[in-house]
């Protein structure tokens, strides 16, 4: 009977009850129907671009053109997913649920339910970004930060942090969070790390909205400019307000707005790309395509020239 009511819910969840009778229908014909279209994240694996798009998972293969779509009556564990992660050390993808509910996907797609922070009778556990660093990733929370071991298959660690993380990031050395309070890092050898008033006040409160580490220190996004911070200073980048940033091929970070996107190297000054737009992510994958999820636009191809971005003709659609 669970497992019914379980089928019943992903149904319903996902818009998957067809406009027909449904009376006359056994479980086993039961289809799901649910809707790719508003394309919010991407990430790419090898010749593979996985992309959320109304809360659904879709992996679409650049070689062979092949679509594939997962939910809960075929691969996954449960419904409306707010959040999509790699490791690449481990070969996994991390989903996150709008319920904290947490799967690890395979390659070969083999999922993994981790329902521990979803059970947990705790406040403020709404999770609002994910980082993955190695085989490691960590969720920012409304108390904190949550580990979870992609390699084991566990949450490894809670640190009840008493504020609202809004954006996080790892690196070998230290852990970053930017929460109402400021900017802040530890290193991972400090004994008390469970307790911010250890860590270090990188930069004051400033609606932090997105970090990204690298080699030669770390990349902070605020309302109003992207900044670079390591151990002796911070520099801003560029001043404005970006819709996005994130980190590419390990080289280089991308950010950008309706009007503008930027490539920025770790150590150089950003060049600017300036058209009328729709990214809300982006990645880069196999003969250097450039994956952008574009929102009510869904998930299309560019390609970077001297003139700057093409769009190419593909549009991903189920």
């Amino acid at each position: 009977m669970k497992h019914i009511l379980h089928i019943l819910l992903c149904v319903m969840s996902l818009l998957g009850v067809a406009k027909h009778d449904l009376s006359a229908q056994v479980l086993g014909e039961w289809k799901v129907y649910p809707s790719y279209q508003i394309a919010t994240q991407n990430l790419t694996v090898g010749s593979r671009v996985y992309s959320l798009m109304d809360g659904n998972l879709l992996c679409y293969d650049s070689e062979d053109e092949s679509v594939k779509l997962y939910d809960c009556l075929n691969t996954l564990n449960d419904v409306h997913i707010n959040f999509i992660a790699y490791s690449a050390d481990v070969k996994r993808l991390l989903l996150v649920y709008e319920n904290e509910n947490i799967d690890l996907l395979d390659l070969d797609d083999h999922s993994l339910n981790i329902s521990a922070l979803k059970d947990k009778a705790i406040n403020n556990k709404d999770v609002t970004c994910v980082s993955v660093y190695g085989h490691m990733a960590y969720l920012g929370t409304g108390f904190g930060v949550v580990s979870v071991d992609m390699k084991e298959g566990v949450i490894s660690d809670t640190y009840r942090l008493g504020v609202s993380v809004s954006c996080l990031a790892a690196s070998d050395k230290a852990l970053w969070v930017g929460c109402s309070k400021g900017l802040y890092s530890s290193a991972w050898d400090n004994v008390e790390i469970h307790n911010l008033s250890t860590w270090t006040l990188q930069g004051g409160a400033d609606n932090w909205r997105a970090l990204v580490t690298s080699p030669k220190g770390v990349f902070a996004m605020n309302n109003s400019a992207v900044l670079h911070v390591d151990e002796n200073k911070t520099e801003t980048v560029k001043k404005g307000w970006y819709a996005f940033m994130k980190g590419i091929d390990n080289e280089k970070i991308c950010f950008g707005n309706a009007n503008e996107i930027n490539l920025c190297a770790h150590d150089a000054t950003p060049k600017t790309y300036r058209f009328s737009n729709t990214w809300k992510d982006v990645s880069l994958g196999k003969s250097n395509l450039y994956w952008v999820s574009e929102g009510n636009d869904g998930l299309r191809p560019y390609k970077l020239s001297d003139e700057g971005f093409v769009m190419g003709n593909e549009l991903i659609q189920p």
